[in-house]
């Protein structure tokens, strides 16, 4: 499992790039906690100077599909968190992710992040929309950190259930 202690020290350094500040710190982030080997990343730019990286779990060396997604904001502004929440539901729902009960996703802004899940069987979103995000945690703390570690520990037992492993290489501790 990502430890809490590695996602904070990822965030303990300062951004480098102008334009998009913390996008080293999130492709760090997520490389750590989805391996290359069983995951691969994609990134798109949104409407309103949002982007997504999305992970997707590689089923075969053809097949992949969105496990987890996460939504980078360049400001959290009203209009821009109004914005980040709408693109974020349309984001889970939409995903074609076949036999993938719960699409996780995590918004941030900075350091910031606000949790997703939607439920696909029951068609729920949790938190429940509030017509904003509502960064709660930061993931340079200990129980930001602690959350997002839950968080990609929950996908990577949801896809070790899903696939094989003579298919899928063991996850890496």
């Amino acid at each position: 499992m990502l430890s809490p202690k590695v996602i904070r020290s990822i965030f303990d350094r300062a951004p480098v790039d102008v334009t998009y500040p913390y996008d080293g710190h999130y492709n760090k982030l997520l490389s750590k906690a989805f391996p290359m080997i069983q995951f691969s990343p994609s990134i798109a730019f949104l409407d309103h100077n949002l982007h997504t990286m999305t992970i997707n779990l590689k089923t075969t060396p053809v097949t992949q599909f969105p496990v987890f997604i996460l939504l980078i904001a360049p400001d959290n502004t009203l209009v821009t968190s109004k914005d980040a929440e709408v693109a974020m539901l349309e984001l889970m729902k939409e995903a074609d992710a076949p036999d993938i009960k719960v699409i996780h996703g995590v918004c941030v802004c900075g350091s910031q992040a606000a949790f997703y899940q939607y439920d696909r069987e029951r068609q729920v979103v949790s938190p429940e929309p509030q017509g904003q995000v509502h960064f709660d945690l930061d993931l340079a703390t200990e129980s930001g950190a602690r959350r997002f570690a839950e968080v990609a520990e929950h996908v990577e037992q949801m896809c070790r259930d899903l696939v094989p492993l003579e298919i899928l290489p063991p996850f890496r501790s």
